[in-house]
Parts: C-alpha cells; sequence; structure tokens
C-alpha cells in the first residue's frame, strides 16, 4: 500500500519524517477513509507541512499513519495482509540509517494487524540489533536459496523466453546469468538493458561481464581507457567528491570549487558520469545505486573485487577523498577568518573555530598546516 526507497546520500530520501509523509501520502490515494481521517487533522491542526515542521519523527508517525490506520477497516477485497516497503535501507548513511532504524524499532510495532512492514537492506548487524525488538522473520537469500533462485528462473524467463524458444537452451543461459550475478539482483536488471539495447540474434551470455563489479568495471574501461583511467581530466576529483560527500552536492554552486575545477569541466564530466551519477531537478547530485561507490572504493566484498591490476586504477581512496573534501570545505572558510564573529552565520562561525581549534590556522587566518588541493 505504500514504499518508501532509501537512497545513497540524498538526505531528503532519507529523512525519516519525509518517509513518514510519503508513506502516508501514498496510502491516501488508496483508502478514502484514511484520506478523511488525514484531512481532519488538517482542519483540527493546521496544514500538514506545519504539524511536520512542529513533530519530531516518532510522533508526526502516530498522527499521519498509525492512529489513522487504526481506525479505518481493512480492504475487503484483501485475502492476506497489506505491506508497507522500506526498500534499500542500507542506503541510507550512517546517520540517517539511524535515525531511521530507531524509527522503524519504536514505532512501527503500532501498524495494525492487517498491515505487515517489509524492510529491505543487504544484512548489517547493527540493522539486525536494532529491529529485533519487533521480532521480525528475516527473510536471508542464503537461507532461502531455493525460492531466490524460483524468483531468479521466473525473472529471467520473462526477458529471455521471447528471444530464446529452444527450453534446453532457455535453461543453460539462465544458469550461466544466474552463475554470474553472484545472488545481486541488480545485474538482472543489467541483463535486461544490455537484451533491449542488441539484435536478439546477437545475444552472447558468455560475453556478459562477470558480476556487477564487471559491469561497472567495462563501463568505465569504456569512458575512461586505460592507461589514464579516472585520472586524467579532473575525473578523480569528482569522484572523490561525490564519494565523500555525506549528502547531495550541488552541481553547480558546490561540485566546481570543491573538486577544485571550472563548471564547464565538472559539467563534462558528468555529462560522461551519467550513467552511474544524475543530476536531480534541485541540480544535485545523485548515485544511481550505492554499489557503484561500493565497488570505485572497495569497502564492500562483491565477490570481483579488483581482480586485476588494470581496475585498480578505477579505485578511489575512500580516506584520501574525506581528506579532499575536509581540505576545499577548510579552504572555502579561509575568507570568513578576517570577518568579525558577530557578522558570521552560526555554522560559518562554528567551522571557522573548529579550524582553529584543530591547530589549522592562527587567529589572524594565517595557515598553520597545508590544505591539499587548496
Amino acid at each position: 500500500i505504500a514504499v518508501h526507497l532509501c537512497r545513497h546520500n540524498d538526505s531528503g530520501k532519507n529523512d525519516p519524517r519525509r518517509m513518514i509523509a510519503s508513506l502516508a501520502f501514498q496510502i491516501t490515494e488508496l483508502f478514502g477513509e484514511f484520506r478523511e481521517r488525514l484531512e481532519h487533522i488538517r482542519e483540527a491542526e493546521g496544514t500538514p507541512k506545519a504539524v511536520s515542521i512542529e513533530c519530531d519523527a516518532s510522533s508526526l508517525a502516530d498522527r499521519l499513519l498509525f492512529d489513522p490506520l487504526s481506525q479505518i477497516s481493512p480492504p475487503m477485497d484483501h485475502t492476506g495482509r497489506s505491506l508497507v516497503v522500506i526498500d534499500a535501507l542500507d542506503e541510507a548513511e550512517i546517520s540517517s540509517k539511524k535515525d531511521l532504524l530507531n524509527l522503524v524499532a519504536s514505532s512501527f510495532s503500532k501498524l495494525p494487524r492487517w498491515v505487515a512492514l517489509l524492510v529491505t537492506g543487504r544484512r548489517e548487524i547493527d540493522a539486525q540489533r536494532t529491529l529485533a525488538r519487533l521480532e521480525p522473520t528475516i527473510l536471508d537469500a542464503e537461507e532461502y536459496t531455493q525460492q531466490c533462485k524460483g524468483d531468479v528462473d521466473i525473472y529471467l524467463r520473462y526477458i529471455l523466453s521471447p528471444h530464446i524458444a529452444d527450453e534446453h537452451e532457455l535453461v543453460s543461459v539462465i544458469r550461466k546469468i544466474d552463475a554470474k550475478a553472484k545472488g545481486l539482483f541488480l545485474y538482472f536488471h543489467y541483463v535486461r538493458e544490455r537484451i533491449e539495447c542488441i539484435e536478439c540474434g546477437n545475444f552472447d551470455v558468455n560475453a556478459l561481464p562477470d558480476g556487477l563489479c564487471g559491469v561497472y568495471a567495462d563501463r568505465f574501461k569504456t569512458l575512461f581507457p586505460l592507461p589514464e583511467g579516472i585520472n586524467s581530466g579532473g575525473v578523480r576529483r569528482v569522484l572523490e567528491v561525490i564519494v565523500a560527500a555525506p549528502i547531495q552536492v550541488h552541481v553547480f554552486d558546490e561540485l566546481p570549487s570543491l573538486a577544485g575545477l571550472g563548471q564547464n569541466e565538472v559539467l563534462t564530466i558528468m555529462g560522461r558520469l551519467s550513467h552511474f551519477f544524475h543530476v536531480d531537478e534541485e541540480d544535485r547530485v545523485s548515485v544511481f545505486h550505492k554499489s557503484i561507490v561500493d565497488w570505485l572504493t572497495g569497502r564492500r566484498d562483491l565477490k570481483h573485487k579488483y581482480d586485476d591490476e588494470d581496475e585498480r586504477k578505477y579505485h578511489i581512496d575512500y580516506a584520501g577523498a574525506h581528506r579532499q573534501l575536509a581540505s576545499a570545505c577548510a579552504t572555502s572558510l579561509v575568507p570568513f577568518l578576517d570577518i568579525g564573529a558577530d557578522c558570521l552565520l552560526e555554522s560559518h562561525k562554528n567551522a571557522v573555530d573548529r579550524l582553529r581549534n584543530a591547530g589549522l590556522v592562527d587567529n589572524t587566518g594565517n595557515r598553520n598546516a597545508p590544505f591539499e588541493y587548496a
């Protein structure tokens, strides 16, 4: 009845209050009785926007989600339980993930019995520990291997059967693709794109790359050929900023200065990277899928991590990327060092104080240590 998609370094998508508002809106589209309950809240307490600003996430969830759901009748045409889905929780950054987990663990037991919660994501210890109080049923891929293989078979048959008539050949192709995917369903999405982009008779399963890392390696090698790879034209600097930034960076106002490049250079690079990173309607850079960042930084075992020396040339040093970003931010604060504290925004004042407390600059604005990429 409602779905929320978490997204890597998208502060809006990972905001618990915005998640609650989104889920509530989707349910109003399905159930008129639920919509009437929310209309009553709006008339009695003000606009939903005002309510969301004043409330913490838990209180907002009670008012816009759990209380109205508990007051309406379950749909008569449903034979099972309805689902509220929170997808890709692991995509959220650490601070946002903690807030989302705490909200789910503390509040979502209030859902009426006819509504169940489904949370998807990679199996992580913190998530399991926090959500344990809900006594969840864990649908682990390794434990439900046969069911997962059944899902894979259904999906691959759907996209392959129009092109492969022979059942024996179809089964063989499905097995080969499943082996290459290594349990990652996003790989099957790539296969579907590949089939749609080529003529049916030219599809060669043996030519498919090995796993998601193979997909990313092939595409980066095409976009940024060796021997330079991502070391030419400022590509590495742009990627380092995107990878290290805790929130989405603005492609015009922030990314050029943080990467130390001109705006036209950045836009050209972003055009080449558009398959992996896109610019949203607010001109902020979004990551298509967190596995791209995982592959670039080697932070996750995607079962194909830098098997050859060529792939290593596309590797981003995560700690180094954070140093570059911190240095660029520190450099941008230098002009504020000579401004009186009373004239500074509170955020600028706190940042300048941190520079001084860390011993990076003195009270007169002189640097005590070099800023990288300044």
